[in-house]
């Protein structure tokens, strides 16, 4: 990620690369992107048990250091 900026989408409307990274077999709802930049300060945000994903994120860490979190409800 070239910019400093969280991305996120509505599991329907994320690219198919970042669907393609996903373990969870169809309870998926959400997906963020977060830049190293911003880890730290906004990765509480999206963890399990929070609206993100009430029951389970997957993390997956990118090459450039990037967090991409898959929230699921199920």
């Amino acid at each position: 990620m070239n910019d400093k900026h969280i991305k996120l989408w509505l599991w329907k409307d994320a690219p198919e690369w970042l669907r393609r990274m996903s373990d969870n077999g169809g309870d998926e709802d959400y997906v963020v992107m977060i830049p190293p930049e911003l880890t730290d300060e906004w990765l509480p945000f999206f963890q399990e048990g929070t609206s993100f994903g009430c029951c389970c994120v997957q993390e997956i860490m990118l090459q450039d250091g990037s967090k991409v979190l898959i929230g699921c409800h199920s």
